[in-house]
C-alpha cells in the first residue's frame, strides 16, 4: 500500500491516526473504543472484537430465575392517557449487570388488555430503544420482540415506560430481557 508503513505502529489519539488502516493492530485496540465526535471509531480490530462478542458470547436473561418484570402505563398513579408514556419503571437495577452490554430480544410474556402497546427503554433520561407489539381479541398474550440499543455501561440502570392505544385505563406488560456481555469494551 502506497503511503502505509506496516512497521509503524500509531498512538491512539495522534494525527496518524485518522483512518482505520492507521491503527490495525494497534496494542490499545478495545471494541467500542475511541469516542470520536460524539461517536464510536474502534480500529477494525475493535470492530472484530465486538462482532466476536455479539455472536459467540453465550445470550443471557434478565430476570433469570425470577419473575417477569411489570411494567404500567400509569403517569403519577393514573393511566397516563391514550398514547401518552407512563412514568419510567426499573427493569434492570443499578449495578445488576456488572460488565458491558447490550440488549436484543423483549420477551413480554402477559398483555394485560386488548389494545395496541409502544415500550420505550431508557439509559437516565436517554432513549435507548423502542418497540411495538398488540394484543387483538385476547389472542396474542405473549410477544418475542427483537430490539436493537447501543452498547451500555457496566452497572447501568435500564427503565421503560409503556404506552397504550387506549391508554385511559391501566394497561399492564411482563417482560424479561435478552441481552449480550461485552467484556473486553468501554464505552
Amino acid at each position: 500500500m502506497v503511503g502505509f508503513d506496516i512497521k509503524k505502529v500509531v498512538e491512539v489519539d495522534s494525527t496518524d491516526n485518522d483512518s482505520y488502516r492507521d491503527v490495525i493492530g494497534n496494542k490499545e485496540d478495545k471494541s467500542f473504543s475511541d469516542v470520536v465526535n460524539g461517536g464510536y471509531s474502534p480500529s477494525i480490530i475493535g470492530h472484530l472484537t465486538a462482532g466476536y462478542f455479539h455472536v459467540h458470547d453465550a445470550a443471557k436473561l434478565y430476570p433469570k430465575l425470577a419473575d417477569a418484570v411489570s411494567i404500567n402505563n400509569e403517569a403519577d398513579s393514573s393511566a397516563a392517557g391514550a398514547w401518552t408514556e407512563g412514568d419510567k419503571q426499573t427493569i434492570i437495577p443499578a449495578s445488576t449487570l456488572t460488565k458491558n452490554f447490550d440488549i436484543h430480544w423483549i420477551k413480554i410474556f402477559s398483555i394485560s388488555d386488548n389494545d395496541e402497546y409502544v415500550l420505550t427503554l431508557y439509559n437516565g433520561d436517554t432513549e435507548i430503544g423502542c418497540v411495538g407489539f398488540a394484543k387483538v381479541n385476547n389472542f396474542i398474550s405473549h410477544v418475542d420482540s427483537i430490539i436493537q440499543i447501543p452498547p451500555q455501561s457496566a452497572n447501568s440502570e435500564i427503565k421503560a415506560t409503556l404506552a397504550a392505544k387506549g391508554g385511559t385505563s391501566t394497561r399492564t406488560v411482563t417482560l424479561k430481557v435478552f441481552y449480550h456481555e461485552y467484556p473486553d469494551m468501554t464505552v
